[in-house]
């Protein structure tokens, strides 16, 4: 997992998409390059549309 269930429950407090999404990141930045490249690797399987479009892939 690259976040706990204390830190799931922190995200999920916030009412904005956009704040949550900005939370999540800045969590998952923050324990370093295993743990983005973790989290790519799950929005990559996730949603194959978002990646493509972010170009998520490239990163890996």
């Amino acid at each position: 997992n690259v976040i706990n269930h204390r830190e799931e429950d922190a995200v999920k407090d916030i009412t904005l998409k956009s704040d949550k999404a900005t939370e999540l990141i800045d969590m998952v930045i923050n324990k370093g390059p295993d743990a983005s490249s973790h989290m790519i690797t799950i929005l990559c399987e996730e949603d194959r549309f978002l990646s493509a479009h972010l170009k998520l892939q490239d990163l890996l």
